[in-house]
């Protein structure tokens, strides 16, 4: 069986996973965007050597951080994985907080290898004359686009410039179903004032041990336009060089609270075909599972 766990950032999905594993001679498969890259460490709360040495881990830290590493790719190794898992009898758990991931490990989604596409001249443009360059191309996806969220403006002309079709297009081929039988999907639910104490004291421990100096070290290694460096913790220090840590703290917390908002969205309106449970632990989901499946 699949058991998918999802949830905000900050929600322990990942000890959870452990548990699960643990209990149904599971491994574990990574479904968060930027736990896949190597050097990495600090700011994306990857699994510990502890963790991988209880349980099998799967697509954690194996880019580096300057790979041009696409959701295409991504696909792929997770289908691969997947198949791996199953023919060997184990109960897959794929977990993490990357909604288009899991979408794209498990549901009839098709991603094309991405050719080179030239976005500089939409660049240069004001929100505004971005979002009307969109409406030209695919008035669809610009109506469903706020005018200011400039990245996903930027995501749809890039898709039509790929495909030669515009996303609105694309979605519309897709039957949003999933694509294997016998799987679980689990959100783990926690109080919001409870996840945003957890996201702070985090991000001040992250800080404390040594996130900024980690950012600027990559930086330096690798430069700082890669994907890796766009995720949140290291896009701050990166965006201000001369920001004191303590304001730097402070900008995390505020945009990782902001990202676990936008999770919870995703969940609830991306996932379609499946029946979501809602859990606060591991012990529900066993107690979940054990009720629909004899071992």
């Amino acid at each position: 069986m699949i058991i998918v766990i999802t949830g905000p950032t900050c929600s322990s999905k990942s000890k959870i996973a452990i548990d699960i594993a643990k209990r149904y001679n599971g491994e574990i498969v990574n479904a968060d965007a930027f736990q896949i890259y190597k050097e990495l460490d600090i700011g994306t709360a990857k699994p510990s050597s502890y963790d991988y040495r209880i349980v099998p881990h799967h697509l954690y830290d194996f880019v580096l951080p300057n790979a041009k590493y696409s959701i295409f790719n991504y696909q792929n190794d997770a289908r691969i994985c997947i198949s791996s898992l199953i023919k060997k009898k184990k109960n897959v758990i794929l977990v993490g907080g990357s909604g288009l991931y899991i979408k794209a490990a498990i549901y009839d989604f098709k991603f094309n290898k991405k050719k080179p596409v030239d976005l500089k001249e939409f660049e240069k443009m004001d929100n505004q004359s971005l979002h009307d360059a969109l409406k030209k191309i695919d008035q669809e996806t610009a109506n469903k686009t706020h005018v200011n969220n400039r990245r996903r403006l930027l995501r749809a002309i890039a898709i039509f410039l790929e495909n030669n079709e515009t996303k609105s297009e694309l979605e519309k081929k897709q039957k949003h179903e999933v694509i294997y039988k016998d799987i679980y999907f689990f959100v783990v639910k926690i109080n919001r004032n409870e996840l945003y104490k957890k996201i702070k004291e985090r991000a001040k421990k992250m800080v404390d041990k040594g996130l900024v100096q980690e950012a600027r070290m990559l930086v330096k290694k690798y430069g700082k336009d890669n994907n890796s460096l766009k995720a949140i913790g290291y896009r701050e220090v990166i965006e201000n060089p001369n920001l004191a840590d303590d304001k730097v703290l402070e900008l995390i917390q505020k945009n990782t609270c902001h990202y676990a908002k936008k999770q919870l969205v995703f969940i609830r309106h991306q996932y379609k075909n499946v029946d979501i449970n809602f859990v606060r632990d591991a012990q529900e989901i066993i107690d979940f599972i054990d009720k629909h499946e004899s071992f």
